[in-house]
């Protein structure tokens, strides 16, 4: 996934400088051009990032990545592939920051499938009137939380509980 990562950052880079330098062939396009070029240096600069720099740019670099996305959204195709290499290099920060670096060794096409067989199950269940984890978590949380109110657990046993159920 790392070498994912850091296609991204290239081909990212790549694409912000060459249409950010025509963008600014025209004053009017530079509006657009020059925030792309910002973004070519920041790619640039993630691209030799520690992993402890790329999870305090995290947002930062989210945020580069859904601009370019929307700047290249003409092309449907240009928003779609760019805004799903965003999200997964934000996965791939999130878990180094969560260190859950084992996840970030699966191959592209491993999360990928791993990706859409989560949205593929969360879609069956919400169609099929099953509850969701965290709809489960809620309802327990809010009875828990009634519990404590009216004076049946304390607020040591509250937190042990909470804990439990959100697996923390």
């Amino acid at each position: 996934m790392k070498s994912t990562v850091q296609l991204y950052f290239t081909v990212a880079r790549i694409l912000s400088l060459v249409v950010g330098i025509l963008f600014c062939i025209t004053v009017i396009g530079a509006i657009i051009g020059v925030p792309l070029i910002i973004a070519s240096n920041k790619f640039k600069e993630a691209s030799v990032m520690t992993d402890a720099e790329l999870v305090k740019n995290r947002g930062s670099l989210l945020g580069w990545g859904i601009f370019v996305a929307i700047v290249f959204s003409p092309t449907f195709l240009g928003l779609i592939v760019l805004l799903l290499f965003a999200i997964l290099v934000d996965n791939y920060i999130k878990n180094i920051e969560l260190g859950q670096t084992a996840k970030n060794e699966a191959t592209f096409v491993e999360v990928v499938e791993s990706g859409a067989n989560t949205a593929w199950n969360e879609v069956k269940n919400t169609f099929s009137g099953k509850k969701t984890n965290i709809d489960k978590q809620r309802e327990e949380l809010e009875k828990l939380d009634k519990m404590r109110e009216e004076g049946l657990i304390t607020r040591e046993e509250y937190g042990a509980m909470r804990k439990k159920i959100l697996d923390i």
